[in-house]
């Protein structure tokens, strides 16, 4: 609800929508000084700022709970399955942080840099920066989709029947070895 309002505030007069360089997207006008685009810029920018925190926040005090619980439940039960879907947890909200504060950090971050700069800017910068932000809408998708628990699985078996042959042809080469040794004594 709140975006919405927020979204709608050039309807009502508060604020407007430019167009960015190269001129094929436009956003909130946050390369102008205008009162009403100040105000639309910081209350667009201190929100995304203020959901970046409490996600990192909430999602950091998840993953320092399951790891404890992966502490606990190894040291009193060692139950491997367990283990393996809290660390599965913990990779994927650890890789949805990580992307989200990448991508969409700088644009939050510039908009209240340009609104506080003397020349605010409407070039590369701002392409970029809004680039990035556009991006985190593609890339969270397929992180739900490639994180997901079955191809985890799929990395894991894959490894160790890979890590398995390789041990057979060491063991292997080494007999090899061993008996080419006693036939030379």
């Amino acid at each position: 609800m709140l975006a919405a309002i927020i979204c709608a505030l050039p309807l009502v007069g508060i604020g407007k929508v430019n167009r960015f360089y190269p001129g094929t997207w436009c956003f909130i006008d946050f390369a102008s000084h205008e009162t009403g685009n100040v105000v639309d810029t910081y209350l667009y920018a201190v929100l995304g700022l203020v959901i970046f925190v409490t996600t990192v926040t909430l999602n950091v005090i998840v993953v320092i709970i399951l790891i404890k619980r992966v502490v606990v439940v190894k040291a009193k039960f060692g139950k491997q399955k367990t283990l393996r879907n809290d660390i599965y947890v913990i990779l994927f909200v650890l890789s949805i942080v990580v992307v989200f504060s990448v991508l969409w950090t700088p644009l939050s971050a510039h908009m209240i840099q340009n609104i506080n700069s003397d020349e605010p800017g409407n070039g590369k910068k701002e392409f970029l920066v809004g680039r990035l932000a556009i991006t985190n809408q593609m890339v969270d998708p397929w992180i739900y989709i490639v994180l997901r628990k079955e191809n985890f699985e799929f990395l894991e078996r894959l490894y160790k029947r890979f890590y398995t042959m390789r041990k057979e042809k060491n063991d292997s080469n080494s007999d090899s070895m061993n008996i080419d040794e006693m036939n030379k004594n």
